[in-house]
């Protein structure tokens, strides 16, 4: 690059800019608390969790937030509601990530197969297979 005298540390210093403005995003999955920060996940404790949520200002879900985004409705969960909880019972309904090495589609270098998901864990998985696979 022109103008540039060490083009690796001006890298490191903009990776680092972007790091440091993210926040970190607590989570749960399978009844643990996680915390996303730049490109890893960590499990963490209830408390950190809560600290997390407490500092991001993020509310308890309760039925009435539920009613509210009309995932509730006559005091029964509905199929949106399902769709993006944790786990579901949708058996069959998922969704299947190939990647094969070449046009001919002969040969699979890569799959993932996901069911019985949230489709937030879908979106996930699709962003990272194909933005890391």
């Amino acid at each position: 690059m022109i103008g540039l005298v060490d083009v690796e540390q001006e890298r490191l210093k903009i990776e680092n800019a972007i790091n440091d403005s993210i926040r970190p995003t607590p989570y749960t999955y399978n009844k643990k608390a996680y915390e996303r920060n730049d490109t890893a996940t960590l499990e963490i404790d209830k408390e950190r969790y809560d600290k997390l949520s407490e500092a991001l200002d993020i509310p308890t879900t309760d039925i009435n937030v539920l009613k509210s985004l009309g995932l509730v409705k006559n005091g029964q969960y509905n199929n949106a509601a399902a769709l993006i909880a944790d786990q579901n019972d949708y058996k069959g309904k998922g969704m299947h990530l190939i990647c094969y090495q070449e046009e001919s589609m002969t040969k699979i270098i890569d799959r993932v197969s996901l069911e019985n998901v949230s489709i937030l864990k879908h979106f996930d998985a699709c962003m990272n297979f194909f933005l890391i696979g």
